[in-house]
């Protein structure tokens, strides 16, 4: 099995640059940079990770961020705005309709992030080339949306516990629905094996309940309707600083070894042109990333994010192999529809991606 197949050579200090200067940009254009500067750092990330020696291209342009950014705001912010809007006024008013519509319009939401992050992939895989050959990815975004809603309601009905079968189930989907070329994956993974370790989870938030209880027994929960401003937010602060601490000790081990164990069951399960993959991940190098990851974006006021992107790039490829090289002769330009915008509804909702 080969351990090189996929390789990042990107440098700290020129993506250091790039982010430095993309702030810059921002500050000047009142963020509106952002699409073209989010653009520059996929250019670079991608051009620097290579396939069986040959480099990724990402062929994506800045304007097309840009215009369905403007497309999606118009069609479907706006609208969304003006009903959470009218719900509210509705429940000013004391009007029972009111409840129900704000309801919808939070089912709504969600519907819409599941929407957004499937054609913001969508987008992504159709501008990423490797020797001459594009990616691509076809299925529903509404399909999707909906196993995204199905995700959470069924994690509010079952306490958390269909969070492993959904994962899995939508991860599947995904998979399914990518391909280079005219060529697509295929993955069969199942999520009976990741019971124990999300067990595991489950169960390390017990102690976390008891430490926020126990904080209450000994402290007044701060209300700002009793206690001076000072007062009031020393209180908060120390009820967020007590729940992240005792979060951070009792599940970050547990949390890291399920989601290392979920993604080595869906790589192990996943082939290309009948050729395996294998992600040799562990929970404490999860660990690692990840604190390594949020100081350095929390520290730098998310301008050295690009940085953090580039971490993750590379661990995933020095965790992912294949167990031998594609046959390049039988792999061909796909048909598929290449989308003429970006990613513009998870913008207008905000939404943050990993690069």
């Amino acid at each position: 099995m080969s351990e090189s197949a996929f390789v990042h050579h990107g440098r700290l200090g020129a993506v250091i640059r790039l982010s430095v200067v993309n702030a810059l940009l921002n500050i000047v254009t009142l963020s509106l940079w952002r699409f073209w500067g989010k653009t520059r750092v996929r250019a670079y990330l991608w051009g620097h990770t290579t396939i069986w020696g040959e480099p990724l291209e990402y062929v994506g342009r800045g304007g097309e961020l840009f215009i369905g950014f403007l497309l999606a705001m118009l069609v479907v912010f706006t609208p969304y705005m003006i009903l959470v809007t009218v719900a509210q006024l509705m429940l000013v008013e004391e009007n029972p309709l009111g409840a129900l519509l704000f309801a919808l319009a939070q089912f709504s939401l969600f519907f819409l992030i599941g929407v957004g992050l499937y054609r913001a992939r969508r987008y992504l895989m159709t501008r990423t080339v490797w020797r001459g050959l594009r990616a691509g990815q076809d299925g529903s975004a509404l399909t999707y949306a909906l196993l995204i809603l199905g995700h959470i309601v069924l994690m509010g009905l079952t306490l958390g516990w269909s969070a492993p079968w959904m994962s899995v189930k939508i991860e599947r989907y995904r998979l399914n629905h990518t391909r280079f070329g005219d060529t697509g994956f295929t993955c069969d993974a199942t999520s009976g094996s990741l019971y124990k370790r999300f067990s595991a989870v489950w169960f390390s938030f017990i102690p976390v309940v008891a430490c926020m209880a126990l904080l209450g027994a000994f402290m007044d929960y701060p209300n700002p309707e009793t206690m001076e401003p000072g007062e009031f937010f020393a209180k908060l602060a120390l009820v967020y600083v007590w729940l992240f601490g005792s979060t951070l000790v009792f599940t970050a081990l547990p949390l890291a070894a399920y989601n290392a164990a979920y993604w080595r069951q869906i790589a192990a399960h996943t082939r290309f042109d009948g050729i395996g993959f294998s992600f040799e991940l562990g929970a404490w190098r999860l660990v690692r990333l990840f604190v390594g990851n949020a100081l350095i974006t929390a520290l730098s006021l998310g301008i050295l994010r690009p940085v953090a992107s580039m971490r993750t790039l590379r661990t995933a490829c020095q965790c992912l192999s294949m167990e031998s090289q594609p046959d390049l002769s039988r792999l061909f330009a796909g048909t598929q529809p290449i989308p003429r915008t970006g990613e513009g509804l998870l913008a207008a909702l905000d939404g943050v991606g990993e690069f």
